[in-house]
């Protein structure tokens, strides 16, 4: 399930780099606005949800406990304005003004 989450998260990165550029998407469009909005925390957390990493991996990745994670992790979505990594997903592929059911 993790190697496919990953595999997902890949194809999803890829897209959003072939649909944007990282220098225009980061101030362009509704999720560009929502993404200058994120603590450097918060978006390195963003980044590593859209590799695919569950809360613990980044945990350990940043070095910080998974409790933490989770709080920047809630944060990060409630300014995104999303419930669940799919919706995030939805929102940076789509470019949506608010992420599509």
């Amino acid at each position: 399930m993790i190697l496919v989450r990953r595999i997902v998260a890949g194809l999803v990165a890829k897209a959003i780099q072939q649909a944007a550029p990282q220098s225009e998407f980061a101030h362009d469009g509704p999720a560009g606005a929502r993404l200058a909005q994120l603590t450097k925390r918060e978006h390195q957390v963003f980044d590593l949800v859209v590799e695919g990493l569950s809360n613990k991996e980044i945990a350990r990745v940043l070095g910080i406990s998974h409790r933490t994670v989770e709080i920047h992790r809630g944060r990060m979505m409630a300014k995104m304005g999303v419930s669940t990594a799919v919706e995030l997903m939805r929102t940076l592929v789509r470019g949506a003004d608010r992420p599509l059911s």
